[in-house]
């Protein structure tokens, strides 16, 4: 097993890193160093989850990658890193082509953000934090449900020493029985979507029932996002609650170092803590297998499609199950195959396997081959750059539009983490944006009533 740099991998890190640093340059130029926008948290969540990664990899920076999971074929490697570095020059003309269309330009997104985020209005009204607190229960119920359904809360596991893996995974793993995206659409994303709403709103809004609302809702939050044991998930939430303070609550335009510094340290300190509390771990190898997490562990798939299916692609096995009954097509698990071809270890027969999701374009070069993964590469960035325009020129300065905004750039930031197909029938933006308009009617026949009102006052 090759565990040592040579000077071609050296090189290819070096040309990847002035090619990547030019790219980002001209956008950066074009759009300032703006953090908010479902674009901008994307190429974010990609730079260091895949393609710092891709690049610690080649290094063979990663002692878990090299010497636990075998990922040291130089060959693989540098294909990795070369589809992770030209990601984003497809990505970034895809987002300045948008730019152009829209006609979105430095200073009318600077302006934007002062003026439709920054100082938004809040809705002020007891009749929209009701049916909030109706959306809020229903979600409860609904997560009350599900857990009649598993034997114990997988977090109950690490505190009487049940071993909560196995738990996980009869949660919300392969022992689950059921279709779990179905509870997670109402359990999770809901609660998500109306804590962004309430939070956003409190900022102006300080009534009793609004805070103690608040208070609830991420408290519910931060327990569903980590309930299952898994660690990313409130790691995730917590950043989104980072930025609406430094956007919105403090009123910062552009990123302030200092503070996404503090956030690294915290989430870091956090991932190391879970993996010693969740785990069992020691704190050494808490501390290699963080870093593995953080940096490659949403590699692991793509090295593995590169590897399998380079030459003999799926043709779109790995679609919708209930797509592929109508062409005859049998679905491949793609995401449980990868998790055993680079864990070789596991036993195929096991009850617990897991999965290796990675980016969305590993699924399409999976399936169709390197010119779709090209495709992919720019097709995706320009359709989320595209609705972040849409959002610009559309947006009111309400609570309720701008943390469905915020939801939007939680929600795909998952296209950084997982397979693309998901994304095609998008039930959960579907039923976001179901709640949103009902809410927002609602907020309308109000305001409605009100005007009617004041002649007569």
């Amino acid at each position: 097993m090759n565990t040592k740099v040579d000077t071609i991998n050296i090189l290819v890190v070096l040309w990847s890193v002035f090619f990547v640093l030019d790219i980002l340059y001209i956008y950066l130029r074009k759009n300032g160093l703006i953090l908010l926008g479902i674009f901008n948290i994307f190429i974010f969540y990609y730079f260091i989850f895949i393609y710092f990664g891709s690049l610690i990899l080649l290094l063979k920076f990663d002692t878990f990658s090299v010497e636990i999971l075998g990922m040291v074929n130089d060959k693989t490697l540098r294909i990795l890193v070369f589809l992770t570095t030209i990601f984003f020059l497809f990505a970034i003309m895809a987002a300045l082509l948008a730019d152009y269309i829209f006609g979105i330009k430095k200073d009318i997104l600077i302006k934007w953000i002062k003026k439709d985020i920054i100082s938004f209005s809040p809705n002020n009204d007891k009749f929209i934090i009701i049916p909030i607190i109706f959306f809020f229960l229903m979600s409860i119920i609904i997560f009350i449900y599900y857990l009649s359904k598993i034997p114990l809360i997988p977090i109950l596991g690490v505190f009487l020493n049940i071993g909560p893996m196995r738990l996980r995974a009869e949660a919300v793993g392969d022992l689950f029985e059921g279709k779990i995206w179905w509870y997670r659409y109402f359990y999770l994303n809901i609660p998500i979507f109306l804590s962004f709403v309430i939070i956003i709103e409190g900022f102006q809004n300080k009534s009793y029932l609004l805070r103690l609302l608040r208070f609830l809702l991420i408290l519910y939050c931060f327990f569903i996002n980590i309930f299952d044991v898994q660690k990313a998930p409130l790691l995730f939430y917590l950043f989104f609650l980072f930025l609406i303070y430094h956007y919105i609550h403090k009123k910062n335009v552009k990123i302030n170092f200092k503070n996404i510094l503090m956030y690294t340290i915290m989430a870091l300190s956090l991932l190391t803590t879970m993996y010693i509390y969740f785990m069992g771990r020691d704190f050494s190898i808490a501390i290699v297998e963080g870093f593995h997490r953080v940096f490659t562990g949403q590699l692991q798939g793509l090295y593995g499609i590169i590897e399998n299916f380079t030459n003999r692609p799926l043709y779109g096995r790995t679609l919708p199950p209930f797509l592929l009954k109508v062409f005859g097509l049998d679905f491949y698990n793609l995401d449980k195959e990868m998790k055993l071809y680079i864990h070789k270890y596991i036993n195929p027969n096991s009850s617990i396997i897991g999965l290796a999701p990675t980016v969305y374009f590993g699924e399409v070069y999976a399936n169709f081959g390197l010119i779709a993964c090209f495709l992919s590469m720019f097709l995706i960035p320009f359709i989320l750059r595209s609705i972040d325009c849409l959002f610009i020129k559309r947006i009111d300065k309400s609570s309720l539009s701008i943390g469905l905004y915020i939801y939007m750039m939680w929600h795909y930031k998952n296209l950084v983490l997982g397979r693309l197909s998901p994304f095609i029938f998008d039930i959960s933006v579907v039923l976001i944006l179901f709640i949103y308009f009902i809410l927002l009617l609602i907020k309308n026949f109000i305001n409605l009533l009100k005007h009617r009102r004041e002649p007569h006052e």
